[in-house]
């Protein structure tokens, strides 16, 4: 009974959610130039997923400059949404700008990484390290979804 009655919760607050809340997005396709391999291209695509302005990402099939769809909560232009929404993140989980962005044109956002960026040591943090939508979390928050101190010290470095 407590299933059912928990499942029945989660759906009336989701559908009530949907329904009442009105919540700017915004389409946009990322091109990522320069990453170093499909496993880094993977670890990015889990990146994306986890930031808080990030509502849906869906990676297209691996070519030579990787694209993802995403929808992306708030309004404006794309590329400022992806600079500030996904770049800054990022760029402040791997300790420098190692995300660029490279032009935009419409909802198309391309994205350069920089190639010193793909030492081992720097590619590296991007599983190591917490999540890059931590970063800019209020430090009650940071200090709810983690219990480790070494990586609540990580939490607090910023670039």
């Amino acid at each position: 009974m407590k299933a059912i009655g928990a499942k029945i919760a989660d759906e009336f607050s989701r559908d009530f959610f949907l329904q009442n809340a009105n919540v700017a997005s915004r389409k946009v396709t990322l091109n990522v130039e320069g990453m170093p391999d499909a496993a880094a291209e993977d670890l990015l695509a889990r990146e994306l997923i986890g930031l808080p302005d990030v509502i849906a990402a869906t990676p297209r099939p691996p070519a030579k400059t990787r694209a993802y769809d995403l929808q992306l909560a708030g309004a404006g232009a794309s590329s400022d949404l992806v600079a500030n929404g996904i770049l800054k993140p990022l760029n402040t989980k791997l300790g420098q700008a190692c995300f660029a962005v490279g032009g935009s044109r419409g909802d198309q956002v391309s994205v350069l990484f920089d190639k010193p960026c793909a030492e081992g040591s720097v590619l590296s943090r991007l599983e190591t390290n917490p999540p890059a939508g931590l970063y800019s979390a209020p430090l009650g928050r940071q200090k709810t979804v983690v219990k480790n101190p070494e990586t609540l010290r990580k939490l607090s470095v910023l670039i």
